[in-house]
């Protein structure tokens, strides 16, 4: 179960982590950028969230288990 449980966290992590790099990308997030230097909450967050992710994953497929 441990394996399995990991693997649907490596790829949500995944998945959040491209969604960040599209958020990143948009128009608003380059305004956002471009006024206060800093990139979007959003952005911060789906980052986050997807390294924790994918670390929990790698570390549930690692750990093995049944």
């Amino acid at each position: 179960m441990k394996r399995a449980s990991g693997a649907v966290l490596v790829v949500l992590g995944a998945v959040l982590l491209v969604w960040a790099y599209d958020a990143s990308r948009s128009v608003g997030a380059g305004v956002s950028r471009l006024v206060t230097g800093a990139p979007p909450n959003k952005v911060v967050w789906l980052t986050l969230a997807g390294a924790a992710a994918l670390t929990a994953g790698l570390a549930g497929l690692k750990g093995g288990g049944s």
